[in-house]
Order: C-alpha cells, then structure tokens, then sequence
C-alpha cells in the first residue's frame, strides 16, 4: 500500500517569551521590559535583530490597532540571548495601574509575509 507524504516548504519558527507572566510591576518602576526572541529557519538559529521590535500593552483581549504599537529597542541579556526591550513605566511609556495584554511585532522588509505578532503574557501594573 502507497503512503501520501507531504513535505511543506521551510518556515521561519519564533519564539517571544516574557519572564514570568502575569508579570507584576510597581507603577514606580522605570527598568525596561525584556522578551527574550529566538528564530529558526530551515532548523538554523536566526537573530531577529534586524527586525523593528514593537509592544501593545491593551487592556482587554483585542488586536492591537496601528496606533497601539510603540518603539522598543534591542539588547543582548546575560545568556547573550536577543531582547526586545521598552519601558512601561516612568521615563517610558505610562501605564496607569491595571492589567494590560502585552503584544510584541517584530517587522523586517527583507522577510517575506507578515510581521511576527504575538502576544507571550500579561503585565500588572501596580
């Protein structure tokens, strides 16, 4: 008997990670947010720095809007691992005192398809 296969053409795999998550922060606190990224294409590790890094922070569970995306800027933390960083707090962006749904986009023109859009926690500021 034949068996079908099926080989589909190589993706990009990401993956955007919030430490600890509903993460709870002082509404005082001006130490930026991390979110360690990490990429894979044809099984190959990738650095996602090339891309713009951008954050939503929405208070209910919606598709962040063109005017909810904010700047964040790239880093590399101890594990030497690439962060997109921004501040959710003074000196940054003001969140007031609630829950928000954190969402991350990282653009590059070179990628073909989409944006990588997705949404690794939750932040509460108190």
């Amino acid at each position: 008997m034949d068996a079908d296969v099926k080989i589909s053409a190589p993706v990009n795999h990401w993956s955007i990670a919030m430490s600890g998550t509903p993460l709870r922060r002082s509404v005082l606190d001006a130490e930026p947010l991390d979110f360690t990224v990490t990429a894979a294409s044809d099984g190959l590790p990738q650095d996602p720095r090339s891309a713009t890094a951008e954050m939503a922070f929405l208070p209910d569970w919606t598709d962040p809007q063109s005017g909810d995306w904010h700047a964040g800027t790239w880093n590399t933390g101890l594990t030497g691992l690439p962060m997109a960083q921004i501040n959710p707090g003074p000196g940054g962006i003001a969140l007031a005192v609630g829950s928000y749904y954190v969402w991350v986009r990282l653009t590059n023109s070179a990628w073909t398809g989409s944006p990588v859009i997705q949404q690794p926690g939750k932040l509460i500021v108190q």
